[in-house]
């Protein structure tokens, strides 16, 4: 071979059972190949020798089948679970936790807690008890008033607004320089807080 570069020179072969003339005309597939291709250096005297092993060329028929299927992160259409409020199915339950598939009306719903009173509060209005049923219904008393910080009834039966277990409690005093002492009482954030002010009973005067 001549015109080849100097240096690594990388020849592979392949071998056709067909005059060239028709190889290039029709381009068909080789009958022969060589494998692996061989990397020499190539200078320019003496010549490199060079060994391509051929091996015959396997033929094969492939088909490929494209399976469309349903992507849960893109197809907006196909989502993982049901929605609560969605319909749904019961075997199995596409419903998204917390939610459960109501046997009554295939609809995903959340059931709500019933109970006692709550054990961190006094007032036991903050803990209406709730009346939502498996169809997944608020209960009757939402929107009323409870406890005594005025919260109201939410949908799953407990107040908006917790009442502190200690409200009204004295907790402290402030004096004035009347003198007057002024109880400290919990209010409805749990905060220690004076009944009244110095202000308003001592003259405008400032307490100690």
């Amino acid at each position: 071979m001549n015109a080849l570069p100097l240096g690594p020179v990388t020849f592979s072969a392949l071998a056709f059972g067909g005059a060239c003339a028709t190889v290039l005309e029709l381009s068909p597939a080789p009958n022969w190949v060589s494998d692996p291709p061989v990397t020499a250096t190539v200078v320019a005297n003496p010549p490199v020798q060079v060994t391509l092993a051929m091996h015959r060329n396997g033929k094969a028929s492939v088909a490929v089948d494209f399976v469309d299927e349903a992507d849960a992160a893109t197809d907006v259409g196909s989502p993982l679970c049901a929605a609560t409020g969605a319909a749904c199915s019961l075997s199995p339950d596409n419903c998204c936790a917390p939610a459960a598939c109501d046997t009554a009306t295939s609809v995903c719903t959340i059931a709500a807690e019933t109970g006692a009173p709550d054990a961190n509060t006094s007032d036991a209005s903050n803990d209406v008890a709730s009346d939502v049923g498996t169809d997944g219904a608020c209960a009757a008393t939402t929107g009323s008033s409870c406890g005594s910080c005025g919260g109201v009834v939410q949908c799953d039966g407990q107040c908006s607004v917790a009442t502190p277990a200690n409200l009204g409690q004295t907790c402290g005093v402030i004096h004035c320089l009347c003198p007057i002492s002024i109880p400290k009482v919990i209010d409805c954030s749990g905060q220690c807080v004076p009944t009244d002010s110095c202000a308003a009973n001592c003259c405008g005067k400032l307490p100690c």
